[in-house]
């Protein structure tokens, strides 16, 4: 069973740094930065998102990196971040 990120204040997620979002990535944890997430919409499913856009998707065990295209310059960090969180070239 994935968990949350334990960075939480008051009940509501606090926004975690990109390092902590890469952690969280690694180990297929919720979370939440500013413009990149992580969710956990169903059992066996997780999903990065950079801003709103699904750029991450991981479904037992079968991943898809969604948007390989050139974006703004924040955009090509959070593909570069998703590389290094799941070891990918």
């Amino acid at each position: 069973m994935v968990q949350t990120v334990p960075y939480e204040k008051r009940g509501i997620m606090a926004k975690l740094n990109y390092t902590d979002c890469i952690t969280a990535m690694a180990k297929r944890q919720k979370f939440e930065g500013n413009t990149l997430s992580g969710v956990i919409p169903a059992d066996g499913v997780y999903q990065v998102y950079s801003y709103r856009t699904l750029f991450y998707e991981e479904q037992n065990g079968v991943v898809t990196f969604h948007n390989i295209a050139k974006y703004s310059v924040t955009s090509s960090k959070h593909q570069n971040y998703i590389k290094k969180a799941f070891n990918l070239q």
